[in-house]
């Protein structure tokens, strides 16, 4: 289980925080976090190993999970990063909203873990 003792108002599974209404809690309780991580990384290798948050997370609604909106992956980014998947880079892209976004890339370990990257490659 999750240690959270830094974060105490996150609950033990780590998808909702502790004060949150059961019906987020049991919403929660029902994400296949490894899938979603999955899922980010192959778009971020079908985009060619790197791109901004919301080019991986539309495509990720578009190609992986129909019925999903594109927030829902955006969590994933931050824990990829974490387990050092991705990493920042120092390049920015206008989103269309037109704003800049950071622009994120696959490491070499995550380029092994990328199902899509590999698929290229053959």
């Amino acid at each position: 289980m999750k240690d959270n003792t830094a974060f105490p108002e996150i609950s033990p599974l780590g998808m909702s925080r502790t004060h949150d209404p059961d019906t987020s809690k049991e919403a929660a309780s029902k994400v296949n976090v490894n899938q979603r991580e999955q899922d980010v990384l192959d778009a971020l290798a079908s985009l060619g190993g790197d791109g901004t948050c919301d080019e991986v997370t539309e495509l990720c609604a578009m190609v992986y999970k129909r019925d999903e909106v594109p927030s829902n992956f955006s969590p994933r980014i931050a824990q990829l990063r974490s387990k050092g998947l991705i990493a920042d880079t120092d390049k920015t892209r206008k989103s269309r909203q037109g704003r800049a976004q950071k622009v994120v890339r696959l490491t070499f370990e995550g380029m092994e873990r990328a199902k899509a990257f590999v698929e290229v490659l053959k």
